[in-house]
């Protein structure tokens, strides 16, 4: 039985993630209608409504640990970090993953947190695909700071995949054994895992 019901989007949810944190009650979603949108099922009300953060959004991720803290992306050029607390622009973005030779993205890449033992002290990674770029780019950021961040954030790092594999497109991260598995063109399923304490990742 149907405890809770949102016809808050107008056209396809391409996404729907739930907040892991233990006694959340928070749901995120991405609809073609443009709007991502943060759900709150005990109240039954929407928390949240970004409309026009990126173009057709398809990705909504949270924090593993920052209960306030969660990532957005679309098909666009750009990935949005949020701060529940205050929502009325994005708490930082991050660009570069996107070549410059690629004029829409046209695929949907899925990015994912890392943080874990193996990261600097107080910094997290955010990992990514994108169309074209044939590699798997990585953001460095410290998402316990205080304040907004006004820059865009470049590529801290990327990993270039063999000419033969194409793109990445989603990738998930188990935080515990600080392995990342990635989906990439042609139906394959790549798992890296870090070389050494300074985040790079091989081939398993």
């Amino acid at each position: 039985q149907a405890f809770f019901v949102s016809n808050h989007h107008t056209a396809k949810v391409g996404c729907v993630t739930m907040q892991g944190l233990s006694g959340s009650t928070l749901i995120g979603s991405a609809s073609d209608d443009g709007s991502v949108a943060i759900h709150d099922f005990r109240s039954k009300d929407i928390a949240h409504d970004l409309d026009g953060a990126h173009d057709k959004p398809h990705s909504v991720v949270w924090h593993p640990k920052n209960e306030n803290m969660f990532i957005t992306a679309g098909f666009d050029d750009t990935i949005h970090a949020w701060d529940l607390r205050s929502m009325k622009k994005p708490w930082a973005s991050f660009s570069g993953h996107v070549p410059l030779t690629s004029k829409a993205c046209k695929r949907i890449y899925r990015p994912a947190f890392l943080t874990q033992s193996c990261a600097a002290k107080n910094a997290d990674y955010i990992l990514t695909g994108s169309n074209r770029s044939n590699c798997l780019s990585m953001f460095r950021q410290n998402f316990y700071a205080n304040e907004q961040v006004s820059d865009k954030i470049p590529v801290f790092s990327r990993g270039y995949l063999p000419d033969d594999c194409g793109d990445v497109g989603s990738c998930v991260v188990n935080q515990r054994s600080s392995t990342a598995a990635i989906a990439i063109d042609g139906g394959e399923i790549i798992v890296l895992r870090p070389q050494s304490k300074i985040v790079g990742f091989s081939h398993i």
